[in-house]
């Protein structure tokens, strides 16, 4: 009734009376494929005294069913064998590539050796560019300064048309007028371009006392003192001077003209502050025509292309002339390369010698 069954009496079996202890039993049905658990229930009952008391046995745990994990023993595994194995693999990785890296693969052999390569030749070297020389600078034309006129000539002791220093230049004897006695006075002999200390007729020229200038433009001739220096101004030698070690200096300039200008035109357009009619008209030794101020310390020649200009400068600290007969010797040398003569005219000696105490006069110097 009410659902409720009444419970069964169970009765004490013989060894439960021999024990003392009374057993419990689960019905099958709650086994269940579950060990079954056994209930002790101490029951003290007047048992012999032969007979023990027994103790009921430990509790068992229930076992755990077949084929079931713990999950914290697996979670632990895993996090102790994943670390060692990223650990192994990577340091395999780096053992392969390190070992790749220094191994050389060496290609297999072909059956058929090929032919060597050839070998290519060296690229050919290019020749340096070739150094182009620097252009010189062509530096300002000097404008033109001329001597003061009427300057005296320095000493002259023995009177014969050379002073004392250009003795000196032709080793001459300043205290004889006639140094080699052919009967021609030692300036007569310079001007007319022959040796005043070898009998005549002794060319200068070959005298060993002076040199022969070439232009490397103009291709004009001068002579100048063996002791003297010749330079150019410019790169083209348009302006060239000769120097004494004195700082006396004669420069010798070309200037190109114009077309169709004559001397008298190129005159008043380049030398402002000179007179055309200080000039005289000279024909030199080797006949070529030309112009000299009246002091003979400047001259002119004329061609079609140029004209050519001499001038003496004194030195700086000079206030007399002491080479006043060397430049009428270089300007009496004057020739173009074209059409000059070679042949010095002879000269006529003097009938006797000049007074020591006047001077020559200036028909004897011609």
């Amino acid at each position: 009734m009410f659902g409720f069954k009444k419970k069964e009496k169970t009765a004490m079996t013989k060894a439960d009376a021999l024990t003392g202890v009374r057993l419990t039993v689960i019905p099958a049905i709650f086994y269940g494929g579950k060990d079954p658990v056994l209930h002790y229930e101490e029951t003290v009952v007047n048992v012999p005294s032969r007979i023990k008391t027994l103790t009921p046995p430990p509790k068992k745990l229930p076992p755990k069913p077949v084929g079931q994990r713990s999950s914290f023993s697996i979670g632990k595994a895993l996090m102790v064998v994943i670390p060692v194995v990223i650990l192994v693999a990577g340091g395999l990785t780096w053992y392969l590539v390190a070992k790749a890296k220094r191994t050389t693969v060496t290609p297999a052999p072909l059956a058929t050796p090929l032919p060597p390569a050839p070998t290519p030749e060296p690229p050919a070297e290019e020749p340096p560019p070739e150094a182009v020389p620097p252009v010189a600078e062509t530096p300002p034309e000097r404008p033109l300064v001329f001597p003061r006129v009427f300057l005296a000539d320095s000493a002259d002791l023995d009177q014969d048309s050379l002073t004392d220093r250009e003795e000196e230049i032709f080793g001459t004897d300043s205290g004889i007028w006639d140094t080699d006695t052919d009967g021609y006075f030692d300036g007569q002999e310079v001007f007319n371009l022959y040796n005043p200390t070898g009998f005549a007729p002794v060319r200068l020229i070959d005298s060993g006392l002076i040199r022969e200038y070439v232009n490397p433009t103009w291709q004009y001739r001068v002579y100048y003192p063996i002791g003297w220096a010749a330079a150019a101004v410019d790169p083209k030698a348009d302006h060239v001077l000769f120097s004494a070690i004195t700082g006396d200096f004669i420069e010798v300039r070309a200037f190109p003209k114009e077309a169709g200008e004559s001397f008298a035109d190129w005159f008043a357009r380049r030398t402002a502050d000179q007179q055309f009619s200080d000039l005289v008209e000279i024909t030199n030794r080797f006949d070529v025509s030309g112009w000299k101020r009246r002091d003979e310390l400047v001259a002119y020649f004329e061609t079609d292309q140029a004209v050519f200009l001499f001038i003496y400068q004194i030195g700086e600290e000079a206030e007399s002339v002491l080479f006043r007969n060397t430049i009428k010797m270089m300007y009496q040398s004057f020739r173009l390369e074209a059409g000059a003569s070679a042949d010095i005219p002879q000269q006529t000696p003097l009938s006797a010698a000049p007074d020591f105490n006047g001077q020559l006069s200036t028909s004897s110097v011609q």
